[in-house]
């Protein structure tokens, strides 16, 4: 006998979407309990994404690393060490690829930098920048911006600063978040 059990996307934007189904079912004809361990394979869905198999949403950045386009769909949690400053470096870029970035530890020290793969890969989108007196809209088109330079007072870096970036092409990410200063705000994006 078969039986049917539903597997359901519980991210409130989609489960509450008009017209998007968010249950999936399971048939089973096992007639005892089960449980699963190890790889889901699950026919009739595609997963169309980088994150294939992998289920770690957050990791958390101390020091310079370079997450693997593998990891796309990680929340990198940059928590500088005493503050002081590094660099991350994004993947060659594979569209669709996304990376969202949320300061833990505010800078104090030397530069957080978040950089593309090389000079020809451009960052173009806006992020508004803030301090507790001012609010600044910065924007970049894909011309020479290849990173994103933290300080820790005009350019941010401040706990709570936080990016997306989106691979829009081969040559292009998509960037936008909100960047918290302490002093005067000016842009984060960089050509260096």
């Amino acid at each position: 006998m078969a039986t049917n059990d539903y597997i359901e996307n519980t991210v409130p934007a989609v489960k509450f979407s008009k017209a998007i189904l968010t249950k999936y079912p399971i048939t089973s004809t096992s007639t005892s309990a089960s449980s699963l361990s190890g790889a889901l394979t699950v026919n009739g869905l595609t997963n169309t994404g980088t994150n294939a198999g992998s289920l770690t949403k957050f990791t958390t950045y101390t020091t310079t690393a370079s997450p693997a386009s593998t990891l796309s769909g990680t929340t990198i949690l940059l928590a500088p060490a005493a503050g002081a400053g590094f660099t991350t470096t994004l993947p060659t870029p594979v569209v669709g690829c996304k990376f969202s970035f949320i300061v833990t530890v505010s800078v104090s020290s030397s530069n957080l930098k978040i950089i593309t793969d090389a000079g020809t890969t451009l960052l173009q989108g806006a992020v508004v920048g803030a301090t507790t007196t001012a609010t600044l809209f910065n924007s970049a088109i894909a011309t020479s911006n290849i990173s994103v330079l933290m300080n820790g007072t005009t350019t941010g870096g401040l706990q709570g600063s936080w990016y997306e970036f989106t691979c829009i092409s081969a040559t292009a990410w998509q960037v936008q978040g909100m960047n918290f200063g302490s002093s005067t705000v000016a842009t984060p994006f960089s050509t260096s």
